[in-house]
């Protein structure tokens, strides 16, 4: 939003005065907010629109460079597919599927008084009851259940006895 108020302010004194439209504009002021909003394009939803009667040489070697950037840069996010269970007391439990869920789990979605539990010593999944204003207050039950689906996500499977870990999110 910083981007595009600065962008409204450049652009103001040019909208502003009564300029002919043929007149020479500073061509740096226009450069700098064209790769200003181009620069925030994910964040603010700008899009370029390009004229292919007005299109000279340095507008064709800006599409060149940027089309360099796209192919390097990850265009869209890594979006978590969590196991998701509900307790038995109603809270929802999240349980990761692979290394990139795990770290969403504990790194992004976590929050203070969520619960954080992951098997013993063994690769696993990472389980998160989620603990948020207004939902069930998790009960002895609700905790059993989320250690059970740590141990069975984890290569402690087939053990009789699984050692669980519990930790609240500020301390993994």
């Amino acid at each position: 939003l910083d981007i595009l108020e600065e962008a409204e302010m450049d652009l103001k004194p040019i909208l502003e005065a009564d300029v002919d439209i043929d007149m020479d504009i500073d061509e740096g002021r226009i450069h700098i907010i064209l790769e200003r909003l181009e620069r925030s394009s994910s964040k603010t939803g700008f899009v370029m629109i390009k004229d292919s009667s007005s299109d000279d040489g340095r507008a064709r070697k800006m599409r060149s460079q940027n089309k360099g950037r796209q192919g390097s840069s990850r265009q869209t996010r890594y979006q978590p597919s969590f196991r998701r269970f509900l307790s038995p007391n109603g809270c929802i439990v999240l349980v990761g599927k692979n290394r990139r869920d795990n770290e969403a789990i504990c790194f992004q979605v976590a929050r203070g008084d969520d619960i954080w539990f992951h098997s013993r010593g063994c690769p696993g999944a990472h389980v998160l009851l989620q603990i948020r204003r207004g939902s069930p207050r998790p009960t002895d039950e609700c905790m059993q259940f989320a250690a059970n689906l740590a141990a069975f996500y984890s290569d402690a499977r087939t053990e009789r006895k699984a050692p669980v870990t519990t930790a609240s999110p500020k301390h993994i």
